[in-house]
């Protein structure tokens, strides 16, 4: 049976995962300063980071030209946070965290937190300032945390082997889930955010926004926003529903191969020992469906 092609409005409404870990959605919403100041008040004080800023603070998503490519369009990547006082701040969100997104969210970290590196006159690198990149997913059985923070350690030692470097550049997990499953301390803004980010469904955001909670009216009518964009509503036909099929037809093409690949080999087996028996080569043609110069070859080896 052939799939029906989703465009992406119907894969964020599906229901299957939190709408707000949504990598376009997520994007697309904590690209408002508002918003995205909000949150990182939220973290700021749940984690005493003690981050200064003040008012001055750019969040603008990164842009990467796909006009000439399937997409058409741009493409969001993280959400890229510069403070009044240099600091850099990245987030981004996942569905699933796993080895891959890790490596995807270390190199987005290496990449803004190099430019903040100088050399001086004695050839040293220094900075006060930080680069930190704060990735969303869901908890679950490995990522049981409300909160892991990921450093720099030399793996023989499993001890930092150069001091300070990860006050300046730091990569926090943050399991999102509903804020009765943990507390950090008696500041629960943040585990209420993660509570609205956790839903699956709009009727429950709508529900949770009902109660005058500003971070998350305006939320949702920055999410109503993105699922009224006809733009984004095509996203998901042109990128990601071609990508599950090339991996779906791979993986089926694969299989098809790892059986032509076994039955050869029986065949092969098949046809060896018929010779040592002393069958003709016609006779083992027809038990095996090899053809006969396949045979002979056989015979010569």
């Amino acid at each position: 049976m052939k799939k029906i092609k989703q465009n992406r409005r119907d894969k964020i409404l599906s229901g299957k995962y939190p709408i707000l870990l949504d990598d376009q959605v997520f994007k697309f919403i904590f690209s408002h300063k508002v918003l995205a100041k909000y949150l990182l008040d939220a973290i700021n004080d749940y984690l005493h980071l003690n981050l200064k800023y003040g008012h001055v603070l750019k969040s603008e998503p990164q842009k990467l030209d796909m006009a000439d490519s399937v997409l058409k369009q741009d493409f969001y990547q993280d959400v890229l946070i510069t403070t009044d006082n240099g600091d850099i701040i990245l987030f981004e969100a996942y569905n699933k965290f796993r080895l891959k997104e890790y490596r995807k969210s270390e190199a987005y970290l290496d990449r803004v937190s190099s430019s903040n590196y100088e050399k001086n006159r004695g050839n040293n690198f220094t900075s006060d300032k930080k680069a930190i990149c704060f990735n969303f997913a869901p908890r679950n059985k490995t990522n049981k945390a409300v909160v892991k923070k990921y450093g720099v350690v030399d793996l023989d030692t499993l001890k930092e082997p150069y001091k300070k470097i990860n006050e300046h550049k730091q990569m926090y997990l943050i399991g999102v889930d509903t804020y009765k499953t943990g507390c950090y301390n008696e500041d629960e803004r943040l585990l209420e955010i993660l509570d609205f980010m956790n839903r699956k469904t709009m009727d429950e955001l709508r529900e949770l926004a009902k109660g005058g909670n500003k971070f998350m009216e305006q939320t949702l009518k920055f999410l109503e926003e993105y699922l009224a964009d006809e733009s984004n509503k095509g996203y998901g036909s042109l990128y990601d529903y071609d990508v599950e099929c090339a991996r779906e037809e791979g993986e089926k093409a694969g299989r098809a191969a790892g059986r032509k690949a076994g039955i050869k080999a029986n065949q092969l087996a098949t046809a060896k020992n018929l010779i040592s028996l002393g069958s003709n080569n016609d006779f083992i043609a027809k038990a095996t469906g090899l053809r006969e110069n396949i045979i002979e070859k056989l015979r010569i080896k």
